[in-house]
């Protein structure tokens, strides 16, 4: 079970590493690659809120 919580924060990082890349691509307009810096401000702080908050964001039993 605490795998699974585990691979799902990896999959989340994986994604928006991804998003950073396409913020990276100077084949994009200024402003779409702007968009793509909010969205992984965004996930990234969603992220460490969640781990400040005790791991992963699940109830312990």
């Amino acid at each position: 079970m605490e795998y699974s919580f585990f691979d799902r924060d990896l999959s989340w990082l994986l994604f928006n590493e991804r998003i950073l890349m396409e913020a990276e691509s100077e084949e994009l307009p200024v402003m779409e690659r702007v968009n793509f810096l909010a969205i992984f401000s965004s996930n990234l702080d969603e992220i460490l809120s969640r781990a400040d908050a005790g791991g992963n964001g699940t109830a312990q039993a």
